[in-house]
């Protein structure tokens, strides 16, 4: 019997189609790998070569921060975009107190990496991009080294968009609320599934025009709902169909320049 209030219970996605998508996103990523390892060694050299022209651009090519997916913390990898300024800045300005609570649900070793670089905590998508990371956006390209995070398991090519521990810290009861503003969103159904490179949300018309960030979240919110209670009632094959047409038409939308 529910609880006043209390939201029913999410239908459980069949291991089979889990499987399915497992094996796609194993096939689709080893794959792209092998087309990414070569791209990434020219954009190191792009990098390097900007940089000699930018100076305040250099640093790391790469940023890794922690994301939740399917309900657990994982190293999320990315080209940087902004510059090393803006993250340290934005490390700087955590508290002790704000780390601790960030970093709680962690394992205690990951604790210790991440209290010794509190820049792991930061997401540089809304700093001012460096030369090398405005042209990184524009082409899509700062997410590609996240394929090795969907061959390593940590992710899937669809599902919903990987959650900041600034929002996954954000429930007040830790049953997989989340509160923000003066609205409650019910996020329970993303620790039964990885988070995705792409999804409905990114594939949705208008996405793009969203102006106020709670409607952005409930946009986010109710496409990913919508994604976790197909994959609960569709068939093995209809889960492969769907993948691959969400997959297509994610490319689609980076080729035309449109999209989030």
């Amino acid at each position: 019997m529910l609880g006043p209030g209390e939201a029913p219970r999410e239908k459980p996605i069949p291991r089979a189609n889990l499987c399915v998508k497992r094996g796609l996103d194993l096939v689709l990523s080893i794959g792209t790998g092998l087309v990414v390892a070569p791209l990434v060694t020219l954009l190191g050299v792009a990098y390097w070569t900007t940089n000699r022209w930018f100076p305040a651009d250099r640093g790391p090519l790469f940023l890794r921060t922690c994301r939740e997916s399917g309900g657990k913390v994982i190293p999320l990898y990315k080209f940087r975009i902004s510059s090393l300024d803006y993250i340290g800045q934005r490390a700087t300005a955590l508290t002790r107190d704000r780390i601790d609570w960030l970093v709680a649900p962690l394992p205690v070793a990951s604790q210790a990496v991440v209290l010794r670089s509190p820049g792991l905590l930061v997401d540089d998508l809304f700093g001012p991009a460096t030369h090398f990371g405005f042209w990184l956006k524009q082409f899509y390209l700062d997410e590609l080294p996240q394929v090795f995070n969907v061959l390593l398991g940590h992710m899937s090519l669809v599902g919903p968009r990987p959650v900041s521990l600034e929002d996954a810290r954000a429930r007040p009861d830790g049953r997989g609320w989340i509160t923000i503003g003066d609205r409650t969103f019910d996020y329970r159904f993303r620790r039964h599934l990885p988070a995705g490179l792409t999804g409905l949300y990114q594939i949705s018309k208008g996405t793009s025009a969203l102006d106020d960030y709670l409607g952005f979240i409930q946009a986010g919110v109710e496409r990913d709902r919508d994604y976790f209670e197909r994959l609960a009632r569709a068939t093995p094959l209809g889960v492969l169909w769907m993948d691959l047409s969400i997959i297509l038409r994610t490319l689609r939308i980076v080729f035309e320049h449109k999209g989030v």
